[in-house]
């Protein structure tokens, strides 16, 4: 396997790292031999110790910090967005505010299933935002609102989903 450290190609031969003579660590070295091992995730093979040897004192936190609470709060930030722009934009004007209470228990029933869903979505995208959009478009296609579901993520970026699901 090669990688590329700045501007130098370096090869990884059974866990020696070969670098170019130009490169500022020119002497080869040894890393200890990784090789990828599948394992079970338990406290010994977990990523960090917040979800290994922690994990019982940090569980209550996964429902904000894991991938299905990211997703949960795109989704949230997506449709309270959609809301507001129906105050501000007359193309919305039709849409009733009888239908807010509906709109709002797309992520107020939000589950591991919807979350499942966007992965799979997101499988086609290569994009986990545009995997949440086009999750709450079928969601509004359910809900007969197909008409102004291009209005999802009107005017946003990923980027200002992102930094307000993240709070």
């Amino acid at each position: 396997m090669d990688f590329r450290c700045g501007s130098c190609k370096i090869n990884t031969n059974g866990g020696n790292l070969s670098y170019p003579t130009s490169h500022p660590i020119s002497k080869p070295f040894v890393f200890l031999n990784l090789k990828y091992v599948p394992v079970q995730l338990n406290s010994l093979t977990a990523i960090s110790p917040l979800d290994g040897r922690y994990s019982g004192t940090t569980k209550p936190l996964a429902s904000y910090f894991s991938e299905f609470g990211l997703m949960y709060y795109r989704v949230r930030v997506e449709v309270e967005y959609f809301i507001a722009l129906t105050y501000a934009l007359p193309e919305l004007a039709g849409v009733s505010k009888d239908l807010e209470t509906k709109l709002r228990g797309v992520y107020e029933t939000f589950s591991e299933t919807d979350a499942t869903a966007i992965k799979e979505i997101e499988k086609t995208t290569n994009h986990d935002v545009k995997a949440v959009e086009y999750f709450i478009k079928k969601k509004f296609d359910d809900l007969g609102l197909s008409k102004y579901k291009e209005f999802i993520h009107f005017g946003l970026t990923s980027q200002d989903i992102n930094n307000l699901s993240s709070g």
